[in-house]
């Protein structure tokens, strides 16, 4: 199991489709801020109570991307079933390998619940492991802030 990326250190590049087919790139972001926010699974507890909160206090938050290994029909139908107007990206687990939350149980993989606020020059500024779903969007919102100014 490879460690979680911590501040300071450059976010590794992606390329994941989401659950309509579009590409997201993590050079698609250079030169504005981006949360990335890894999660488990579609329609658990945690992963909906967290991101709608981000989906509710989206204002006051960089362009978001969430990701998990779930396939795409499982994403539209979280997306749709919780209004949630972010992209939910589709990782083998590559991408999740490589930013350090991976996680395995025998045949099972999932994605530990991870959030990465990456900066305009694509350095991780906060990287929030172990993230309150109920209130990690106000954290993530009042570190963009300070940050941004």
């Amino acid at each position: 199991m490879a460690r979680p990326l911590a501040e300071g250190e450059a976010a590794p590049p992606f390329a994941l489709r989401d659950a309509e087919g579009r590409l997201h790139r993590l050079e698609d972001y250079r030169g504005q801020w981006l949360l990335l926010c890894f999660y488990p699974r579609d329609f658990t507890p945690g992963c909906t109570r967290e991101l709608c909160v981000f989906r509710d206090e989206l204002e006051g938050l960089p362009p978001l991307l969430a990701v998990s290994l779930d396939p795409p029909q499982r994403h539209r139908a979280f997306a749709a079933r919780h209004r949630l107007p972010f992209p939910l990206l589709c990782d083998d687990g590559g991408v999740a390998s490589r930013y350090g939350v991976l996680r395995r149980f025998g045949p099972w993989r999932w994605t530990r619940r991870a959030s990465f606020l990456v900066d305009p020059t694509g350095v991780v500024r906060r990287a929030y492991l172990r993230p309150r779903p109920s209130c990690h969007g106000g954290a993530v919102a009042r570190d963009f802030a300070a940050l941004s100014r």
